[in-house]
């Protein structure tokens, strides 16, 4: 079980951390400043989720607290770069060919 846990931290924090921002976006309160702090939210997000992580390992024999906190964290600057990825391909997708042929003269 240990295992499982420690392989599915990483992947589950982008998920949640993504999936957290992109509520947060969806309703109302996405809107003004608290757009610069996405990041900020998904990587305390991802913090919380190590924290959270550690302490159901803990039982098990869980290692150090900063290792479970470091990949949380990883994993919520994961999902912010990967809303990045995913916003510039949108936009990339939208961009009509003819200003694409005049970028490259």
């Amino acid at each position: 079980m240990s295992e499982i846990l420690r392989g599915a931290v990483l992947p589950a924090s982008v998920v949640l951390c993504y999936s957290t921002v992109e509520l947060i976006k969806r309703t109302g309160i996405g809107k003004g400043k608290i757009k610069e702090l996405y990041p900020v939210i998904s990587t305390f997000v991802g913090l919380l989720l190590g924290v959270l992580s550690f302490l159901a390992d803990s039982a098990i024999g869980g290692d150090a607290l900063i290792e479970w906190a470091l990949k949380g964290m990883a994993g919520g600057l994961s999902a912010t770069g990967a809303d990045q990825l995913i916003g510039h391909l949108k936009r990339y997708a939208e961009k009509p060919q003819t200003e694409e042929n005049e970028e490259r003269r």
